[in-house]
């Protein structure tokens, strides 16, 4: 489960949002409405103001001092940033042997989660002889392998060609089963495709939340007016 209540007072943003385990939420807004800060607090990248507070799967990660293997979280974003220096394998294995795993024993399982994202014959590559979205799928490999209880993404797809895109939006959709899911974006097909819930941003507070399904029947939902342009 998700439990935001937090402030950034100099960004003028106010979340005050719950929702359930084991479903994925889209997040949606114009720009400027505080989507990647919302990111940021969940993923521990942004600090809320004093007497905030973010729940992640029971866990109280609000203080700065709770470090990243202790929050049950990772974050894809539109940047794959992959490590120049290191091998797809070790690229994908790196937040395991982050978190303290043998070499051998973090290639193993990255391995395991690189084959079925298709990519399973370029193990050995560097990342820039790789195309953007084999970048992406390894990046996603990367964030799965730690087998986070909750996946952050933040515009996945954005900096991709349709093609790649497509597959990819698949292979996400994959990796969301089973597991929480927090997804920024401003494409339906995202929300189609991931998205059990919504949550419609505007003057950096949540102004409508509820079931997809539920939103798209409701003529005047915020979800609505949002692709439909008013």
């Amino acid at each position: 489960m998700i439990s935001l209540h937090a402030r950034l007072s100099q960004r003028k943003l106010s979340f005050d949002l719950e929702h359930s385990a084991g479903r994925t939420l889209a997040v949606i807004g114009r720009n400027g409405t505080g989507k990647s800060s919302l990111i940021g607090l969940l993923s521990g990248i942004l600090i809320p103001d004093d007497g905030g507070s973010i729940v992640l799967d029971g866990q109280e990660v609000a203080d700065p001092w709770v470090g990243p293997h202790k929050r049950p979280i990772t974050l894809l974003s539109q940047d794959p940033t992959l490590f120049p220096h290191l091998s797809v394998l070790d690229n994908a294995a790196y937040g395991l042997r982050a978190g303290g795993m043998k070499k051998s024993e973090a290639r193993e399982r990255a391995r395991s989660y690189i084959e079925p994202l298709g990519i399973g014959d370029l193990v050995d590559r560097m990342p820039h002889q790789l195309s953007g979205g084999q970048q992406q799928r390894v990046a996603l490999a990367r964030a799965i392998a730690v087998e986070p209880k909750i996946l952050l993404l933040d515009e996945p797809l954005a900096a991709m060609d349709v093609s790649a895109a497509v597959v990819l939006r698949d292979l996400i959709k994959d990796a969301l089963k089973d597991r929480t899911g927090v997804v920024v974006t401003h494409d339906m097909a995202d929300i189609s495709a991931f998205a059990d819930d919504v949550a419609v941003l505007a003057d950096g507070q949540v102004s409508d939340y509820g079931s997809v399904e539920e939103k798209m029947a409701d003529e005047n939902s915020m979800l609505r007016k949002y692709f439909l342009g008013f």
